[in-house]
């Protein structure tokens, strides 16, 4: 099972930790680009966020491309439409990120 799809299903926190402690990457990407961090705190799963948090995941990766991203590149319309869905996506995941911190 990979980091990924263990922080996906919050009932997996152990293999979260053992792969952690196997040191695994922990801002890897799956098919979507989401990392685990992201699909934790999508899926509320509190202690793996923080597990994965405590282990150098960056909460804030997709907040800094977003600002840092040129937006000078032309791109066909149904690329403009996969990455403003993209951007949505990521924006939300800050937010889902935010209320962790805030209710923790």
């Amino acid at each position: 099972m990979q980091l990924n799809e263990a922080s996906k299903k919050g009932g997996h926190l152990h293999v979260v930790r053992t792969l952690l402690a196997a040191h695994a990457q922990v801002d890897v990407k799956d098919m979507k680009q989401k990392s685990p961090l992201q699909l934790a705190a999508f899926g509320s799963h509190r202690e793996v966020f923080l597990d994965l948090e405590s282990a150098g995941a960056d909460a804030f990766a997709n907040m800094r491309l977003l600002l840092n991203d040129d937006d000078s590149s032309s791109s066909s319309s149904s690329e403009e439409e996969e990455s403003s869905e993209q951007e949505a996506d990521d924006y939300m995941t800050i937010i889902y990120i935010y209320i962790l911190y805030v209710y923790i």
